[in-house]
């Protein structure tokens, strides 16, 4: 459970410490994800490991018990990531987004997801 929510909190830091910086790089990885623009593999991988990685951390938490053995981890994965790049996406081309509000539900539906029964 840790290591997916140290994720999560990663990205509150750095909205709270240089959003800006944040912004721009999310918009060059955006830009490199587009089709015919020779980053696109590089983009696709970024992302390709960012669900590996949760998909590992969420099949730790089963095993250790910090996380519901209920859910499907890999679609779970998939859910958590797209959850924080399409966040990220919707506050790079909508700057009145409120993306740290974003991150602060993001973190406490993936508790909600993720929190074994006898834990709550």
């Amino acid at each position: 459970m840790e290591r997916v929510l140290a994720r999560i909190d990663t990205m509150g830091r750095l909205v709270d410490e240089n959003p800006d910086l944040l912004r721009m790089w999310f918009a060059v990885e955006f830009q490199a994800a587009g089709k015919g623009s020779g980053m696109a593999d590089r983009a696709a991988s970024w992302v390709g490991q960012l669900r590996s990685d949760t998909l590992e951390a969420l099949r730790m938490g089963q095993r250790d018990g910090s996380i519901t053995g209920e859910i499907d981890a890999e679609a779970t994965a998939h859910a958590i990531v797209g959850e924080g790049v399409g966040s990220a996406f919707l506050w790079t081309v909508d700057p009145a987004e409120d993306f740290r509000r974003r991150i602060d539900q993001w973190r406490a539906r993936t508790v909600k997801t993720l929190r074994p029964p006898s834990s709550s």
